[in-house]
């Protein structure tokens, strides 16, 4: 009996429990179609927006056709270098890397060579007597052909009685080469305070040799020139003579910037690069900044200034490139 009425119960409770889940479901569906509409609202206000906006919004960019275009340029890129590689590789093409080894001075020994082919030996005779000393070809551009050197190897009487001589250096050990005459030109008007004259070589004579193309070097300003700096003198000093023949080869030098000497014509160099009589006129060059520092003049000896410097150590003095151009006044 029991049984009997469990099975009575069981259609009636099915009935109720879809009942129930049709109740729900409705519930259901009116509350999903309210959460559309208000979602259909939105959108449609949304597109309202975008459409005011539209005007406004930047184009996007196409980042897959970009990617393109740079994996294209590599890859072009790619082609040339293997080209170019096998051009070397078959010796069609030549790539040269210069390579110039620094001299203990701390200027490249290619650079060394053009400076040192262009300072030359000067002679000069006149009434007072002969002269020997040093000089630079082409220190500034000129459309004549120069000499710079000091004013003091070349005053030995005047103008009309005095002869000048240059050789021109021959490498390896710059020897004295081919002799060529000099005329006497300009020199400072503040002399002896401004040591500093041209010589000119003819047309004809620069035209044989490269003593008159444009100098390596430009001058240093004073505020590159320091004490302690290394620098070095090139010229002709007695020194360096054969003392069996009397012949001279160019000497160069190294020291320091021993101090300096302000005067109101610019500063003078003290250096302890050892200078002679005979290097007066020649060159000074800052190893630090590659640039010329100026004119081996004057040297000091047992407490006096000598432009014939004599026999011993002396300290020497640099005319200053600075003075040279404010107040040589021979350019």
């Amino acid at each position: 009996m029991e049984i009997n009425t469990k099975k009575g119960f069981a259609p009636i409770v099915l009935l109720i429990i879809t009942a129930l889940l049709l109740l729900g479901g409705a519930t259901v569906y009116l509350t999903q179609t309210d959460e559309i509409v208000s979602s259909n609202e939105t959108i449609s206000q949304d597109e309202k927006q975008v459409e005011v906006n539209s005007s406004t919004t930047t184009p996007t960019i196409d980042f897959a056709f970009e990617l393109e275009k740079i994996k294209k340029e590599l890859e072009e890129e790619r082609e040339k270098r293997k080209e170019l590689e096998g051009k070397v590789a078959q010796g069609t093409t030549k790539i040269v890397v210069q390579e110039t080894q620094p001299s203990s001075s701390g200027i490249s020994q290619e650079l060394l060579k053009k400076i040192m082919a262009r300072v030359v030996p000067v002679t000069c005779m006149g009434s007072k007597g002969k002269f020997k000393g040093s000089g630079t070809s082409q220190l500034v551009e000129n459309n004549e052909m120069i000499v710079v050197t000091n004013f003091h190897v070349i005053n030995v009487g005047p103008i009309n009685s005095t002869v000048c001589t240059i050789h021109i250096p021959e490498p390896p050990n710059y020897t004295k080469g081919t002799l060529y005459t000099a005329r006497r030109g300009k020199f400072s008007p503040y002399y002896p305070d401004v040591d500093v004259a041209l010589l000119h070589i003819s047309k004809k004579v620069a035209e044989e040799s490269n003593l008159f193309e444009p100098f390596p070097l430009l001058g240093c300003s004073a505020s590159q020139v320091n004490i302690g700096e290394k620098m070095i003198v090139l010229g002709y000093p007695s020194f360096g003579e054969d003392i069996n023949t009397g012949e001279n080869t160019l000497t160069v030098t190294d020291g320091t910037i021993s101090g300096i000497l302000p005067t109101q014509y610019g500063p003078r160099y003290k250096t302890s690069a050892k200078m002679d009589h005979g290097v007066s006129g020649g060159l000074a060059i800052s190893t630090e900044h590659n640039c010329i520092i100026g004119v081996p003049t004057w040297g000091q000896y047992n407490y006096s200034v000598l432009q014939d410097y004599g026999v011993g150590e002396v300290l020497g003095q640099i005319q200053s490139w600075e003075s040279i151009i404010n107040y040589g006044e021979i350019f």
